[in-house]
């Protein structure tokens, strides 16, 4: 015995007789259909990301903001992958691919006074802005 729910919160059941090998295509949204929906949630176009304090220079690729203490230049590359995501998310453009390669580019003070778990999360830290800063180093490639 199969039990079969529509949408409308109906229960009935259902046989198999006759129905072997047959697929069959289920109503409901598309997964396109969805996300335009999401679209149009109110708020989401207005959202602001908080970065750092300090005045980033995108075309020179110099931020005073960045951190040199580990914990802090830590946070501030979390900040950044935040950042990025919402700016992904919201179809905005994004200078945090830039904020990440230039915190990616400093040296960080105080790493060997840290704990040893410390030190493997703010690694994990790293791993993952380096990776994020390759994605779009590639995809940049690919449109080119």
């Amino acid at each position: 015995m199969n039990i079969k729910v529509d949408r409308n919160s109906r229960i009935s059941q259902t046989s198999k007789k006759g129905k072997a090998n047959k697929t069959k295509s289920v109503g409901g949204p598309s997964f396109a259909s969805m996300v335009e929906q999401a679209k149009g949630v109110e708020g989401v176009e207005n959202t602001t990301a908080v970065s750092g304090v300090g005045t980033p220079t995108y075309n020179g690729a110099l931020f005073d903001d960045v951190p040199s203490e580990a914990r802090g230049r830590g946070a501030y590359m979390l900040d950044q992958l935040e950042e990025l995501e919402q700016d992904i998310l919201t179809g905005n453009p994004t200078i945090a691919i830039e904020k990440l390669r230039a915190a990616l580019g400093t040296e960080a003070t105080g790493v060997d006074a840290l704990p040893p778990h410390i030190q493997g999360l703010l690694d994990e830290i790293e791993l993952r802005a380096s990776v994020e800063v390759a994605k779009v180093e590639e995809g940049d490639k690919k449109q080119t």
